[in-house]
């Protein structure tokens, strides 16, 4: 009888082992994030395929004027030329009726006499145009689109227009389960749009195009894109504070790394946390939402370890900004909000 008190208690203790290890979140199942960074060499930073992507046409990787997320973006402002951006097809991109999320900023710098696809996972070569998610600009507007197998499409279109010739983000969340469909233009804030959406997503053999409807659709974008995101939870393309980047940041004093500002958002002070790796020469500067330099807050010699700096906005608007860490060949960007 005692034999067996253990025996079972051995089971109970391995299920309940496995019924721990199921139940942990590890965070992002499916999906990638691409930012373009180091001139191209780090852009998957969460896809299990490790699919770095390549460029196609004219498409390059810049840090040429302001910037985004850190320091380069993708940039295809070729109007004349076909350029964007390919990811070789693998499930972890493919959604088979399941939730889907995807955002990414963008910086537009022509008209809108076509459609200018942003983001494709498909094919648009063929007479049945098949995709199992794209985002795109439609006379100004932002599109979300299904297409079935048949190639019937279903697609909402955002209640806001586009600006030309600045960064715009944008971020959408298909709830499979309950039939909705979210758009937001600003990550700190409530969905701007909400809809009643109800299609099919299905697994295809087609690459991810960024910039571009694939390869012989030529149904293009004319601008810049940086740190595009693709996942199966909301909270990956949305929660900044607790995205892949902040959760992969090693805060300790001997690596150069950058913390989110606290408060945020802030009323007027703020605090900016970062860690130097050496002694050497440091700038930590402040950009408005257009790019344009607003303040120094460090501009000197500083020794390697952690530092703390206040910021104070007193003399500034309301608005979106950019604070940018640099020490010899290294950058950081982030974003903080002031609200007043």
């Amino acid at each position: 009888m005692k034999d067996n008190r253990i025996h079972l208690n051995k089971i109970y203790t391995i299920i309940v082992f496995i019924f721990l290890i199921t139940s942990i979140d590890y965070g992002q199942i499916k999906g990638g994030r691409w930012g373009f960074e180091n001139n191209g060499n780090d852009e998957a930073q969460w896809d299990e395929a490790n699919n770095n992507g390549n460029l196609a046409g004219s498409a390059f990787f810049s840090n040429i004027g302001n910037v985004v997320q850190d320091s380069y973006y993708l940039s295809i402002e070729d109007s004349a030329n076909y350029g964007d951006f390919i990811v070789s097809d693998h499930e972890e991109l493919d959604f088979l009726d399941e939730d889907f999320a995807a955002s990414m900023w963008f910086y537009p710098i022509e008209g809108y006499d076509n459609p200018q696809h942003l983001l494709m996972k498909g094919d648009r070569s063929g007479a049945v145009k098949e995709n199992n998610y794209a985002l795109r600009i439609n006379d100004g507007f932002i599109e979300f689109i299904v297409h079935a197998e048949s190639g019937a499409k279903k697609s909402v279109r955002s209640s806001y227009m586009v600006v030309e010739n600045e960064w715009n983000f944008v971020a959408v969340f298909y709830d499979y389960t309950n039939s909705k469909l979210y758009l937001w233009n600003e990550i700190e804030t409530a969905a701007i749009d909400t809809f009643d959406f109800s299609a099919p997503l299905f697994p295809n053999n087609d690459k991810l195009y960024i910039g571009s409807s694939g390869e012989n659709g030529f149904k293009r974008f004319w601008g810049r894109i940086d740190d595009v995101r693709i996942s199966n939870k909301k909270s990956d393309v949305l929660d900044f504070s607790t995205s892949v980047e902040q959760q992969n940041l090693i805060t300790v004093s001997n690596k150069f790394s950058l913390e989110q500002n606290y408060p945020n958002p802030f009323n007027p002070t703020t605090t900016i946390e970062f860690y130097l790796s050496e002694n050497n020469f440091t700038k930590l500067d402040i950009y408005n939402a257009i790019g344009k330099h607003v303040k120094s807050i460090v501009n000197q010699e500083l020794d390697k370890g952690k530092h703390e700096i206040t910021f104070n906005a007193t003399n500034l608007p309301s608005g979106i900004y950019f604070y940018k860490l640099e020490q010899g060949t290294y950058t950081i960007l982030k974003k903080m909000v002031l609200l007043k």
